[in-house]
């Protein structure tokens, strides 16, 4: 028996770095079970598709995130197994458009990095942080 159905609120998705977005939401209705976290891309066109095999609750960003924005997605469900309905974050501001016109107007990578994320760039290496880089020498 359980004291209500699973609802799950405040979903959302947040930067931790250039490339690792942690999912959360609060969930509400008795015990917990394994609820089903779920990530999308939104496309430039604004359509919203799966991405395979991300169901952790932080997501690493891939090349073929480049040019979209990501969404977090929570399914709650009850430790009886009673399941709800699927709720999703807004969109991140994932704006790789805006970097990369920046950069082409002289703007140099760190600097952009900081104005976008808050952060300066983190050591290491990374296909999307590679791409920038790339656009950076080219220009």
């Amino acid at each position: 028996m359980h004291l209500g159905f699973p609802v799950v609120s405040r979903v959302n998705v947040k930067a931790l770095s250039l490339y690792s977005y942690p999912g959360e939401g609060i969930y509400f209705g008795g015990y917990e079970g394994s609820s089903i976290i779920s990530w999308f891309r939104e496309n430039m066109d604004g359509t919203s598709v799966p991405i395979n095999g991300a169901n952790s609750y932080i997501y690493e960003v891939t090349d073929e995130d480049y040019n979209c924005r990501l969404i977090f997605g929570y399914t709650p469900v009850h430790s009886d197994l009673v399941v709800r309905e699927l709720k999703m974050s807004e969109p991140t501001n994932g704006n790789y458009e805006g970097i990369k016109k920046l950069l082409s107007e002289g703007a140099g990578l760190e600097c952009l990095i900081k104005q976008f994320y808050g952060s300066t760039l983190l050591e290491g290496s990374h296909p999307i942080l590679e791409s920038l880089k790339e656009i950076e020498r080219d220009e």
